[in-house]
């Protein structure tokens, strides 16, 4: 009878440890840095909704580009007041400059007011001129109420040439029709290291940008969160089960 106990007990171990092993990958994946998001590129302004934030119109040509090796250039906003908060989706800069066809390895970032990385994914764009590249996150990310956040692209990498193809990048519209929640600004001087609000240069105008947004319907726990307090509860059964 004790031989069968300590079997079922040592069965009922083995799947509680399965468990934790899938809750561990998931925790992983939702904490992960390595995303893909998905780029498109179209002559057309997103269309914005109640929730949107957006620069979109009278656009002219800058010489703020985004090259392989250089500085992350992005825009500040600021949400507005709904209690819950609202969830990005996506976001979207004006490619006023360059026309060649050529792939653009992009890197996509959402910053804090503290200029803390909330969120960075990776993508593709073709240079088409006088167009909108979307960055659609592989995940929504949740924003809090007036609150201050910030946007950025950068060249995906400091080589010019992979195999073959130049993965230059573009050059960002500016508008002329002040944005009063934000401003534009060059994240430092090299591709790497932008890591505080002292390596942000701040410029006096406002790139055309726009923020794809919804009202949060209510407030819930991060991904993290939750995969960390189900950690919590599955180890309390397995020690539970050895004290058993």
């Amino acid at each position: 009878m004790k031989n069968n106990n300590l079997h079922d007990c040592a069965r009922n171990e083995s799947r509680i440890t399965s468990v934790l092993s899938v809750l561990t990958i998931s925790l992983l994946a939702a904490c992960g840095i390595s995303q893909a998001a998905t780029m498109s590129v179209s002559p057309n302004a997103p269309t914005s909704n109640g929730a949107d934030i957006a620069a979109v119109t009278s656009i002219v040509s800058t010489t703020d580009y985004i090259w392989f090796g250089d500085k992350a250039r992005g825009q500040t906003f600021t949400t507005a007041s709904n209690t819950t908060g609202y969830d990005l989706s996506a976001f979207s800069f004006y490619n006023s400059t360059n026309n060649n066809g050529d792939l653009a390895g992009i890197t996509i970032r959402i910053r804090d007011s503290n200029y803390a990385v909330l969120r960075e994914e990776t993508g593709f764009a073709k240079r088409t001129l006088n167009t909108w590249v979307t960055a659609s996150l592989n995940s929504i990310i949740h924003l809090n109420p007036n609150s201050v956040y910030a946007i950025e692209f950068q060249s995906f990498t400091t080589d010019p040439q992979i195999a073959g193809k130049t993965w230059d990048g573009f050059g960002l519209g500016k508008t002329t029709s002040n944005y009063s929640g934000g401003t534009s600004y060059s994240g430092g001087t090299t591709a790497t290291g932008q890591t505080s609000p002292s390596a942000r240069t701040s410029q006096s105008y406002d790139y055309a940008f726009h923020v794809d947004m919804t009202t949060a319907i209510a407030s819930i726990p991060e991904p993290a969160s939750l995969g960390l307090l189900s950690l919590s509860l599955m180890g309390l059964l397995v020690r539970r089960h050895r004290q058993g």
